[in-house]
């Protein structure tokens, strides 16, 4: 099992299936991958939609831990981008 640390270089420095593969991985560390998160926001303005999908969906399992990923998130919702998942995100992370 990648760390969290060596997910980050993934997620970062990775081809772009590799990032992909990097947030699906921290998904399932839910909270444990908080420190990911300000490379997770990075992600969120990405190219490649999936990754920008695979991203927001990490974000909504890490939670409450994630909030400073909020106002991205406000943003992509505002823009009607991804509103579903965007929306579900927002609202692991807000707790309700």
């Amino acid at each position: 099992d990648m760390n969290v640390e060596e997910l980050r270089h993934k997620l970062r420095q990775g081809g772009t299936p590799e990032r992909i593969d990097a947030a699906k991985d921290l998904a399932h560390l839910g909270a444990l991958a908080v420190g990911a998160v300000p490379d997770l926001i990075a992600a969120l303005e990405d190219e490649n939609k999936t990754l920008r999908k695979n991203a927001i969906k990490t974000l909504g399992r890490i939670g409450p831990p994630a909030k400073a990923a909020l106002p991205a998130l406000e943003i992509l919702r505002d823009k009607k981008i991804a509103t579903s998942i965007v929306r579900r995100a927002i609202r692991n992370i807000r707790g309700f």
